[in-house]
């Protein structure tokens, strides 16, 4: 038994020592931590967007793609269209800081049968109006 351990371990060295392989091992051990707050606003994108106040998403599905489970999505005033589905548990609301943010921060589920679809526990939504779903 200790031959075939201590085979494995040459092999295993000599693998880790490839560059290939560590290149692969640099790559897992440098993956991001998704963070807890996230931001979403109508001059956001969700294709440059970071998540952070500075740079935000453009969609609330995206937001709460990328944010933590237990983290907190602020939806900056302005209407997201189409149906958001809430997956795990978040927090989603309206930015606190704004005017009339509830009257002004709106998912719009035209055409949708829920503006907004929850299929997890802990999830809590507010300041948030929601309308036009059938």
């Amino acid at each position: 038994m200790k031959k075939k351990y201590i085979a494995g371990s040459a092999v295993a060295c000599a693998l880790l020592s490839s560059p290939l392989l560590s290149t692969v091992y640099a790559d897992t051990t440098s993956a991001s931590v998704a963070p807890s707050v996230v931001y979403v606003s109508t001059t956001g994108s969700d294709t440059s967007g970071t998540g952070t106040q500075v740079s935000p998403f453009a969609t609330i599905n995206t937001a709460l793609s990328k944010v933590a489970t237990n983290g907190t999505v602020i939806v900056e005033p302005g209407t997201d269209k189409g149906m958001v589905t809430i997956t795990k548990p978040v927090t989603l609301e309206s930015d606190p800081t704004a005017s009339n943010a509830t009257a002004n921060t709106v998912i719009d589920g035209t055409g949708q049968n829920h503006a907004v679809l929850i299929t997890s526990s802990d999830v809590t939504v507010q300041g948030l109006t929601m309308e036009n779903a059938q």
